[in-house]
């Protein structure tokens, strides 16, 4: 069978996989022997404060032929599955059999025979100490370890300080609350990292992505945990977890990142005054050699050269049949047979009557198949501009060696020229996609605001002027189309997402109310014996650390790393039957502060 299938089988039988491991290792240690466990065990076990199984298991022992290890974890393990199908019932039942011990306990600490009565902190002061004692002998009981283990000890300081702090959150504050404030933020991030690994498509491929997809694309652009793990289900957490911050961080962040985004294409695109400065300083240096070649130079006298050449061009096999770039070549052809009438001829154009072309006036027509491929004049034409690129080129190509025939110099002006142009293309290019990538602009900067569909259009349409940008611009525009991508992760398609009261009853109503297992159903006793919790929780402002937590995680990718990290499947599970388990330390300690305020 598959894991998965096993799984689902252990599943079947009303196991949790650690559930199951811890049982069977149990079974292990006591030979394959279980004691069924009752209500009445428990009420045992309570009246002892807790040494009710080792008692027992000492007996066994002695009369049997099991040890009293073998004894021992054979009614450890008859208990462990009474307290996973019947918790409120177990805890209610130890919980009765501790309240005789706790008076006991209580009277030992000074009750109704005290001379003087006690005043209200003095009261609270000795259900402190009656709580640690309690709480103390009762966390030691409850440890699995030796009876002068470390791991004993550790369990009987818990019980001693929880035994405190139970009364003191009754009526004072100090260091009952400070001994349990660990415990209660322990717990916290456990179902923080509960909820995480619950809402995630896929917890493990999750945590992978958010150590490895964290990384800063544009500076100042922090992504949040639904940009980095790349995990639909914890996307569709972002929202209302936003929805439950009142400061919204979450969509600070997000209007921090549209501003990154910004200034970062704005640094590429440069401003309009940056464009005008780059252009005005290519005619500073450009200009003086263009005037000097024409100024230096000649006419044309023979244009009907160049305008045979440039019928043969329209003519040519290949492009005579492409209609449309024949049609534009003949276009520049009449452009200079216009040039080349004679002014004081009233015929028009007659090839064996041509009159001298001035140079600049060439140019000029070289000028306007620039501006119609560039597709700045727009119309029909420049359509077929574009298309007809190549052919122009060589139209191009005449029109420059027939200028440099009567104005040496102006190939070097061209060249210089296009070598100039290269910063001022490159800023137009940039400011063009800045342009057409933004949708409005950011209220608090008046910056433009990239959008995703916008850039992904302009970059496929600008293929090729982007493909001539320097290999560092390049880069930077991917860097911000890919942090544009990343960004959309709450919106994306697949991600449906839960309302914020669901996230917040998976992350403190339900983990409260299934300490106690029947507590949900109303059960009286239960539901009495949650309140002291209910108490603590309130003290500790768990609601609203858990609420700032997950803001927290959903702001910081690495923090719900190490929150889904920690969220395994043994400390998922054993969640709440960890807490139940510390439930006698802690609860024992109540009772007999409890007891003993009523004896005053």
């Amino acid at each position: 069978m598959s894991e998965e299938d096993i799984v689902g089988m252990i599943r079947d039988f009303g196991y949790t996989p650690e559930r199951y491991r811890r049982a069977l290792k149990r079974l292990g240690e006591s030979g394959g022997k279980i004691v069924e466990a009752g209500a009445g065990r428990f009420f045992g076990q309570g009246a002892s404060l807790g040494y009710g199984d080792e008692i027992e298991a000492r007996a066994r022992s002695l009369v049997g032929p099991e040890s009293y290890d073998q004894e021992l974890a054979a009614i450890r393990l008859g208990m462990d599955e009474y307290r996973e199908d019947y918790g409120g019932r177990a805890i209610a039942a130890e919980m009765a059999g501790a309240v005789l011990p706790s008076a006991l306990i209580s009277r030992a600490g000074g009750g109704p025979a005290a001379a003087i009565p006690l005043s209200r902190v003095a009261n609270v002061g000795r259900n402190m100490r009656i709580g640690a004692v309690e709480g103390g002998i009762a966390g030691s009981g409850a440890s699995e370890d030796d009876l002068l283990s470390a791991g004993t000890a550790k369990s009987a300081a818990l019980g001693a300080g929880f035994g405190s702090a139970i009364p003191l959150s009754l009526g004072a504050a100090g260091a009952g609350i400070d001994a349990a404030k660990p415990i209660f933020n322990s717990a916290q991030q456990e179902i923080v990292g509960n909820l995480l690994k619950k809402t995630a498509t896929n917890p493990q491929q999750a945590v992978a992505n958010l150590r490895g997809n964290s990384n800063t694309l544009v500076p100042g652009s922090v992504p949040t945990t639904a940009q980095a793990a790349r995990d639909p289900g914890l996307a569709a957490l972002e929202t209302p977890i936003r929805g439950m911050d009142p400061s919204n961080r979450i969509g600070n962040r997000m209007i921090e990142q549209q501003i990154a985004r910004s200034e970062g294409m704005g640094k590429l695109a440069g401003s309009e005054d940056d464009l005008a400065r780059l252009k005005a300083r290519r005619e500073e240096i450009t200009g003086p050699l263009r005037e000097s070649a024409f100024d230096e130079g000649g006419m044309v006298t023979n244009p009907g050269v160049l305008i045979d050449a440039i019928d043969q061009l329209a003519n040519r096999p290949g492009i005579k049949g492409r209609r449309s770039v024949r049609e534009i070549i003949l276009r520049f052809k009449k452009d200079i047979e216009d040039l080349a009438v004679d002014p004081d001829n009233a015929g028009g154009y007659s090839p064996g009557n041509l009159h001298p072309i001035d140079p600049r006036d060439l140019y000029g027509a070289r000028q306007e198949i620039g501006d119609l491929m560039s597709g700045r004049m727009g119309g029909d034409d420049s359509a077929k501009a574009r298309l007809a690129r190549k052919e122009l080129m060589l139209v191009m190509g005449l029109l420059d060696d027939t200028i440099e025939d009567v104005s040496p110099g102006f190939k070097n002006y061209l060249k210089t020229y296009s070598q100039k142009s290269g910063p001022v293309n490159r800023m137009e290019t940039m400011q063009e996609i800045q342009l057409k990538s933004a949708s409005g602009s950011n209220l608090q900067t008046d910056l433009p605001v990239i959008t995703q569909t916008k850039l992904a259009n302009i970059l496929r349409n600008k293929a090729k002027e982007i493909a001539r940008l320097p290999e560092s611009n390049r880069k930077r525009i991917n860097a911000i189309m890919r942090d544009l991508n990343r960004a959309n992760a709450a919106t994306a398609p697949g991600v449906k997402v839960p309302g914020s009261d669901t996230v917040k009853n998976m992350s403190i109503a339900s983990v409260i109310g299934n300490l106690f297992g029947e507590a949900s159903t109303g059960n009286v006793v239960p539901n009495a014996l949650m309140r002291p919790f209910k108490v603590l929780y309130g003290i500790f402002d768990s609601d609203e650390k858990m609420t700032e937590m997950l803001v927290q995680a959903m702001l910081d990718p690495e923090l719900s790393a190490r929150l889904l990290s920690r969220a395994t499947e043994q400390n998922v599970d054993n969640l709440v039957t960890a807490v139940k388990r510390k439930m006698p330390g802690i609860i024992y300690g109540d009772i007999a502060a409890t007891v003993g305020l009523h004896q005053d």
